[in-house]
């Protein structure tokens, strides 16, 4: 799964020859497919590296370990919906994402990283909360990832650990009323629902500790019961509406994100829709633009907010950084590369929000390949 460590690493790589492969695959372990569609990308690898002059003797060892994964059926019989490679002279890195990848090779002096760029950075951030008598976890989710987040200092784990029933009950005063051979407690226990709901109201009392001041929207896991007894003490604002229903105990983390992200999903997707109506705006008020030569400068210098890609395009060409030029068939063809990988990156360092999407998703007409807003 990507992190932004990972991701930054693969930023701030130099070696060469960097080669990155994408390629879509299968999650119902058709096994025998996707090893035939990774062999056949390492082999565009091997003929992309003879054609830059390299000898097989020299990259064969770079290529071993995905040569390996061809044949490794246990790795093979897990994959999600895309596999991600990135090989370089002392480097691999393998990947697997949800994300329906194109079949691609790239061989360059970086590795070519647009159809990731916008996986963690974009505004897509919630939090899951899963709920149960037994257990409470806490998670910060993101379209195609989950981090885990530790709470144990701040919140009870379990409904025993809140009530500490044994505890309570040894203390309560007892004595031996007279003339019989019988215990008598002063005090009663207080019902059910009334320790679930001051479980609960420690739970919620822990995290605002940690929460008084996000926004992101939180969406609790949980049967129908637990959440409405959370509903009743929550103080967090952002408070999802719909709820993941079930009991999370036995939902590893990526289960839960995948399950967490059906319920936010319209949320993120009605945001979307209002940064392309003020794509349009700032488009009407000049604080917008769909050319590269202007993209690029501005996301170069920290003035692009938004940026928007189109999925799986391409735009080869030069970019002198220096002086911010943009040269669409440079003499030189060890400086062409993909003009929209070099964008996504000063984007993603300038901590623009990136949306890659599919062309009739595109906020300007099918065929603009990058458009965006700017800051200022």
């Amino acid at each position: 799964m990507f992190s932004t460590e990972k991701i930054d690493a693969l930023l701030e790589s130099k070696t060469y020859p960097a080669i990155s492969i994408y390629l879509p695959t299968s999650r119902a372990g058709q096994v025998a497919e996707d090893r035939i569609r990774l062999k056949n990308q390492l082999q565009r690898a091997e003929e992309k590296l003879e054609a830059l002059g390299f000898n097989r003797r020299a990259f064969d060892p770079w290529l071993k370990p995905a040569h390996e994964l061809v044949e490794d059926d246990e790795f093979l019989n897990h994959l999600s919906d895309g596999l991600a490679l990135y090989i370089a002279p002392d480097f691999f890195q393998v990947e697997e994402a949800p994300i329906d990848f194109e079949e691609q090779v790239m061989v360059g002096r970086e590795f070519y990283l647009k159809p990731i760029l916008g996986l963690l950075d974009r505004d897509d951030r919630f939090f899951i909360l899963a709920l149960s008598q037994k257990d409470v976890r806490f998670f910060e989710g993101h379209h195609y990832s989950i981090i885990p987040v530790i709470i144990h200092d701040l919140v009870p784990q379990s409904l025993k650990e809140a009530t500490r029933v044994d505890e309570r009950i040894n203390t309560l005063q007892y004595h031996t009323s007279a003339g019989r051979n019988q215990a008598t407690y002063h005090g009663h226990e207080r019902s059910d629902d009334h320790l679930i709901e001051d479980f609960l109201r420690q739970v919620n009392d822990g995290l605002m500790e940690m929460l008084h001041d996000e926004k992101p929207p939180l969406v609790l896991a949980g049967t129908e019961e637990l959440v409405g007894i959370y509903r009743q003490v929550n103080t967090y604002p952002f408070l999802y509406e719909h709820y993941v229903h079930g009991n999370p105990d036995a939902w590893d983390p990526v289960l839960l994100q995948e399950k967490a992200w059906e319920v936010i999903q319209p949320h993120f997707e009605r945001q979307l829709e209002r940064q392309k109506d003020l794509y349009k705006e700032a488009v009407a008020m000049e604080r917008g633009s769909l050319q590269l030569s202007e993209l690029l400068p501005a996301a170069q210098n920290g003035r692009l907010d938004v940026l928007f890609l189109q999925k799986d395009a391409q735009n080869p060409g030069a970019y002198d950084a220096e002086k911010q030029r943009l040269d669409h068939e440079p003499e030189d063809p060890d400086q062409a590369w993909d003009l929209l990988d070099r964008l996504a990156k000063f984007a993603y360092r300038n901590k623009a929000k990136i949306y890659n999407l599919p062309a009739d998703h595109m906020p300007d007409a099918p065929d603009v390949k990058a458009c965006g807003v700017y800051r200022y």
